[in-house]
């Protein structure tokens, strides 16, 4: 006889609490509460929205509307995704074969007003209290998929929209541009921080503590310390780089500043625009996986990734960039866990720090000359001074034969992981 569902789901649920302990039971708690607060929303939405969702269908043999969500509330959601879709669309993807009209709602929270109102110029921004529950209805009744917006969210199945599944970045341009106003504001900002219209720029970040207000330890394992990226910076100030350190929220001022590294986050200059401002005009930018750097290709810009603890998510990223992980310590073994222990465990995909301690892993973030040989070869790269190793191109292949390729229409994997990571940790290959 098989076992009751309802007892295996509640089984499940003590296993995770237990695992997880304070941090599992809160975010079950929050699901619940979500729930609840989802089944009084539906009962009102069906009275009131009805009407209208029945109006757009019958209208669908001469004009097809289609209703879209803007992911707001986190500037990486709200910035390349937005525009590998307008580059889709301008590559001739997404056309139903008939007259339509796309209308997107923001989501309650917006991470950066300034950029959403850069993507209205492309994109019809209705009223959320309106849109939000018709698309609701229409998601829920049978019949509403041609009425979605074919654009891909990041709890769904298919690659989040993040990924240009469709090549499309290599052939269109930024579709974010400043008008003359707002240029000439943020050069007279970027002069009175020490930057001139000419320099060349780097852009760098960690995420800390400082991320979210609260310290509850949801995401400890993304965090880092900004120290070793800012010396290395300061090397990299000697072949007469500009370095920014960005950031909305951080712990505290950088330690090494010289007149040539920019400590923007405590400048007291901070702003949407120049934020994205500063991005727009980088050569490249060093990060730890945030959702600011998410800009940097929204602009063609390319990418260092440092200190990358949910390094599962690099099949998602172009060839521009590098990345190097973070090294994953067996509190067990007493010894670092190998690329293919990470990949069996599904620890390159945890998202959550109980997580890693369930598993008994310790992350461990990376070396200053680890971090350093990375930034040096993007900049090698870009300035056409890098020489390829057949030794570097080996190990790269090593790599992605151990990578484990994701269904779900996801490509093989583009991003190339740091040369000199690889040269100094061959034993994680095995």
């Amino acid at each position: 006889m098989n076992a009751n569902p309802n007892n295996s789901f509640i089984r499940r649920q003590l296993r995770d609490i237990r695992a997880g302990g304070a941090m599992a039971l809160r975010s079950k708690v929050v699901k619940i509460y979500v729930l609840f607060k989802y089944v009084i929303f539906l009962s009102l939405v069906c009275t009131l929205f009805s009407p209208l969702l029945l109006v757009m269908r019958l209208m669908r043999p001469w004009l097809l509307i289609r209703l879209g969500k803007l992911e707001t509330s986190g500037i990486g959601h709200l910035s390349l995704p937005v525009d590998i879709f307008l580059s889709e669309l301008e590559c001739g993807l997404h056309d139903p074969g008939q007259r339509f009209f796309d209308i997107w709602y923001a989501e309650k929270i917006v991470s950066n007003r300034t950029l959403l109102n850069k993507w209205s110029y492309f994109l019809a921004i209705g009223p959320r209290w309106i849109l939000k529950p018709v698309d609701l209805l229409n998601q829920l009744i049978p019949g509403g998929n041609p009425h979605k917006i074919p654009y891909r969210y990041i709890d769904n199945l298919i690659p989040w929209q993040v990924c240009d599944i469709h090549n499309v970045l290599k052939t269109t341009r930024p579709h974010i541009t400043f008008s003359k106003e707002e240029e000439s504001r943020a050069i007279s900002a970027l002069e009175s921080m020490g930057i001139k219209e000419n320099d060349s720029i780097i852009c760098f970040m960690a995420r800390d503590m400082a991320f979210y207000s609260e310290n509850h330890g949801r995401w400890e394992h993304r965090n880092s310390s900004v120290d070793n990226i800012a010396e290395v910076m300061n090397d990299l100030t000697l072949l007469g780089y500009k370095a920014v350190r960005m950031g909305a929220k951080v712990n505290a001022p950088l330690k090494f500043v010289n007149s040539s590294i920019i400590d923007y986050s405590n400048s007291g200059m901070r702003s949407e625009l120049i934020d994205i401002f500063l991005i727009s005009r980088c050569n490249f930018m060093v990060s730890t996986g945030t959702g600011l750097d998410s800009l940097a290709p929204t602009f063609r810009r390319p990418v260092v990734y440092v200190n990358f603890a949910e390094f599962g998510n690099v099949d998602l990223l172009g060839s521009d960039s590098i990345f190097i992980p973070k090294k994953f310590w067996s509190r067990i073994e007493k010894r670092f866990l190998t690329f293919s222990e990470i990949f069996k465990l599904g620890a390159h995909l945890f998202t959550l720090t109980w997580q890693y301690k369930k598993a008994g892993i310790e992350w461990v973030d990376n070396e200053f000359e680890e971090i350093r040989a990375v930034v040096f070869e993007m900049e090698q790269r870009l300035s056409g001074t890098w020489i390829k190793n057949p030794e570097d191109e080996a190990l790269q292949y090593q790599f992605r034969s151990l990578w484990p390729v994701r269904t779900a229409g996801l490509k093989s994997l583009q991003i190339h992981i740091g040369a000199e990571f690889l040269r100094r940790n061959q034993e994680l290959l095995r």
